[in-house]
C-alpha cells in the first residue's frame, strides 16, 4: 500500500471506503480535485458512473486494474455492474458486502 502521507490518492480512498464520516474524504479531495478524474477507482468510490464507464471504454484492462480500493463499500450499484460486466475480478471482494444492491451483482459474478 502507497505511503498515504505522500500519496493524497491513496489516503483519499482509505478515507472514502473505510465506514465512518467522510469529512477527511470530502477535505483531501477539496484540497486535490484533480483525484475525482485521475482513475477508474477514484471514479468508482465516488460513483461517478459515467467516469467508470469512460474508463472502460478507453482501456477494458481498467476493469482488472488492481487498487487498494475497496470498491463495494461505497460503490455506486452501476459503477458495480459496470466493473463486473468489463471483466473485473470479484477473487477477494467480501461477500456478502452489506450493500444488497451490489450483493444482487455480487451473486451472479462468482467464481
Amino acid at each position: 500500500m502507497s505511503d498515504m502521507r505522500h500519496d493524497p490518492r491513496a489516503a483519499f480512498i482509505d478515507a472514502a471506503t473505510w465506514h465512518g464520516s467522510l469529512e477527511r474524504a470530502e477535505a483531501i479531495l477539496a484540497a486535490h480535485p484533480e483525484l475525482a478524474s485521475s482513475d477508474i477507482h477514484t471514479a468508482a468510490v465516488l460513483g461517478d458512473d459515467a467516469a467508470v464507464r469512460r474508463f472502460l471504454e478507453r482501456d477494458q484492462a481498467n476493469a482488472t486494474a488492481k487498487s487498494d480500493s475497496y470498491w463495494t463499500e461505497r460503490c455506486s450499484r452501476e459503477s458495480v455492474k459496470a466493473l463486473l460486466d468489463a471483466g473485473a475480478s470479484t477473487s477477494g471482494v467480501p461477500f456478502p458486502s452489506g450493500h444488497a444492491a451490489v450483493d444482487e451483482l455480487l451473486r451472479t459474478h462468482r467464481p
